[in-house]
């Protein structure tokens, strides 16, 4: 193909630079897919062929039509790439699975957390089947003494091995794509919040506001505090996949549970109960960040309620810096 008169590039390298900007994870799919079908067809092409040898083509004269579907999609890459990962070990030699094999026991540790084939399996049986290939403790080779058992053994451990890891890998992607849509949600629910919260700030007329303004203003405040802290909470803690569905309840009981807190706290900064600095005045700024706090911790207004609540050791209950510390 002849490169682009404009940009002097061609475009399916073009292409391929695109996606691999965009999509890295694919792209490393896609490389491996790429170096397993070499595999696998070295495996064929030798002379001592395995005895299933006819399947296997079958099955890969099945996955090379799908060439273009596969490249673009990342799903069915790692679809292909777990179909290709459960042929490689069937038709691979001795050498190739035993050191595989070994390899995957040596690993300690993986940047992706794989998981390892100590985490499933006992590390002794997989260590005797190495021996008695001729692969000792130290890495010398023994006078080796395999058996057709002991080869299937090895196809299973890996097979198995690698199907852990890429049903692993299904469930991580499930648990990320439920967090971007969740996210997106709250994200709008935000949104919403701040574009009220701005339509109060700007109907206020004074430095302090009216009662109602005050209000309406503490309670979205709580209520922004409140969504940011369940949308962090997502982010960062909730990595079960059963845990998301309730995502949508939560952001919106965490939504009322945050209007609450900030409306408590507004009682509280208005009755003079609790000041802020040791200063009776109630600016809307002040409110605001009271309010906003006492959405996103709900421990800082159950400190108050329960500073109320006992018996009070400074006369009006103020919050002094050193007491926010």
């Amino acid at each position: 193909m002849q490169p682009n008169s404009a940009t002097g590039a061609n475009p399916i390298e073009s292409d391929d630079s695109w996606w691999r900007r965009r999509r890295p994870e694919l792209t490393k799919v896609r490389y491996l897919i790429e170096m397993k079908l070499f595999q696998a067809e070295l495996f064929l092409s030798m002379e001592s062929r395995p005895t299933n040898a006819t399947a296997c083509e079958k099955l890969l004269d099945r996955i090379r039509p799908a060439n273009d579907s596969w490249r673009k999609d990342l799903s069915l890459a790692h679809q292909i790439n777990h179909e290709l990962n459960q042929i490689i070990p069937v038709i691979a030699t001795d050498d190739y699975l035993y050191s595989t094999l070994e390899y995957e026991l040596k690993r300690k540790a993986d940047p992706e957390h794989k998981i390892l084939i100590t985490e499933i399996f006992d590390e002794s049986d997989v260590r005797a089947l190495l021996s008695r290939h001729g692969i000792g403790s130290a890495g010398r080779a023994r006078d080796p003494v395999p058996t057709d058992l002991d080869r299937r053994r090895a196809v299973q451990l890996l097979k198995k091995l690698y199907e852990q890891r890429d049903e692993g890998w299904v469930y991580d992607r499930a648990v990320l794509k439920l967090k971007r849509h969740y996210l997106m949600f709250h994200a709008l629910v935000v949104g919403i919040i701040l574009v009220l919260i701005g339509r109060v700030i700007d109907s206020i007329r004074s430095i302090a506001g009216t009662a109602p303004e005050q209000l309406m203003l503490a309670t979205l405040a709580g209520a922004l505090g409140a969504i940011l802290a369940a949308t962090f909470k997502i982010r960062d803690t909730v990595a079960r996949l059963n845990d998301l569905p309730a995502a949508i309840a939560l952001a919106i009981a965490q939504t009322l549970i945050g209007a609450a807190l900030g409306f408590v706290a507004w009682l509280l900064l208005r009755s003079g109960v609790i000041q802020v600095g040791g200063d009776a005045s109630l600016e809307w700024e002040t409110l605001s960040l009271a309010a906003f706090a006492s959405g996103f911790s709900e421990p800082l207004i159950l400190g108050m309620i329960t500073r109320l609540a006992a018996p009070a050791s400074s006369p009006q209950g103020t919050i002094t810096p050193g007491d926010r510390t």
